[in-house]
């Protein structure tokens, strides 16, 4: 369950282009709101479900997604969550 990065950043690029700025930093609070409904859009176009709205399901994903972009790195090993050796053990519950 993973949307490339190449999808937001496209659509920051796009604001920045509109706006006229050149950082992202340049952006107003308003821009950055109305991309945060732009992404939410996009997660839902390339998954085909609402962006999760419960932040104990976020932060599930967030770490799933963390674990996995580490584990892409070759050589490297993160021990999976409930594993006595991981630091997240007890960290997540069902």
């Amino acid at each position: 369950m993973e949307v490339g990065k190449k999808y937001f950043e496209e659509l920051i690029d796009k604001m920045k282009d509109e706006r006229g700025v050149k950082l992202d930093v340049e952006l107003t609070a308003d821009d950055l709101k109305e991309l945060a409904t732009q992404f939410k859009a996009e997660y839902k176009k390339q998954l085909g479900e609402d962006f999760p709205s419960d932040p104990v399901e976020q932060l599930k994903l967030a770490i799933e997604a963390g674990r996995l972009a580490y584990l892409s790195k070759p050589g490297r090993v993160l021990p999976f969550v409930g594993e006595a050796s991981s630091p997240l053990t007890g960290f997540l519950t069902d």
